[in-house]
């Protein structure tokens, strides 16, 4: 499994959350804590991800990063203001 350190900020999250250090053609999954898919977005290599975050309702959502493979290279809880 391909393992990664991603780096989010800011914390908590404004409009928009940024990842770095995400490996090239990965997902990356924005889910509530009802377990609702929110953002599902194909990601191609970039330095610096910027996730538009502006139309979710302030909350805690759950982050998911996934590989070619659908394994899940990290997890993470984020709270938007």
């Amino acid at each position: 499994q391909e393992n990664c350190d991603i780096v989010y900020y800011p914390s908590p999250v404004g409009d928009h959350l940024n990842l770095t250090n995400v490996p090239d053609q990965c997902s990356l999954q924005i889910f509530d804590l009802a377990g609702k898919k929110m953002i599902d977005e194909s990601i191609q290599g970039t330095p610096v991800l910027r996730q538009d975050m502006s139309e979710l309702q302030p909350g805690v959502y759950v982050v998911q990063v996934l590989n070619q493979k659908a394994s899940t290279v990290q997890n993470f809880n984020i709270r938007k203001n």
